[in-house]
């Protein structure tokens, strides 16, 4: 059974498809660029249900960019970017509704901050931040929902050591009826 093909525009390889299950039908896809030669994307169905869920675009034989569909539904709702072979910024589309809703930056590898969109709104409505060891050490947080923080936590060795209200109508209680 064949599990590597070949195409060629030009008597140059233009793209190379790999079965690696070995059940007939191509899981990844290779790109190459005509001038350099070099593979410029990847096309990837990893989990073998005959759809592609993963793209990645390289530069200089580095990925910079990628879009996956993490839950396998058919649509895309994980975006990766990338400088010098790092990961820089993670973007999700954890509720399904078409929109980046969770954005996690990096830097050396490390993440840094995560921001969190649960209303749909387009504003965060929690920013985590994170020390080197990658542990909670701050948490900025919408609570009311109206596009201004209002609470912020700070974490010590990954605990709670104090809380912030910027908003005092937060500590209000809501009229009875």
């Amino acid at each position: 059974m064949t599990d590597h093909w070949i195409f060629r525009d030009a008597g140059e390889i233009s793209r190379e498809l790999f079965d690696e299950n070995f059940d007939g039908q191509p899981d990844r896809t290779l790109h190459y660029d005509p001038q350099s030669h070099r593979v410029v994307a990847v096309e990837e169905d990893s989990n073998h249900d005959g759809r592609i869920d993963s793209y990645a675009a390289l530069r200089d034989g580095q990925v910079i960019r990628r879009r996956d569909d993490a839950n396998a539904d058919g649509a895309v709702d994980t975006w990766s970017f990338y400088r010098d072979g790092n990961l820089t910024r993670l973007e999700r589309d954890a509720s399904g509704d078409g929109f980046r809703d969770r954005i996690s930056h990096y830097e050396a590898g490390l993440l840094l901050r995560e921001e969190q969109d649960g209303n749909g709104d387009g504003l965060p409505d929690l920013i985590t931040h994170y020390g080197k060891d990658e542990r909670v050490v701050r948490v900025e947080e919408d609570a009311d929902g109206d596009g201004t923080l209002d609470v912020v936590s700070h974490y010590q060795n990954g605990r709670l050591a104090r809380r912030e209200l910027l908003d005092a109508q937060l500590l209000e209680s809501p009229e009875p009826h």
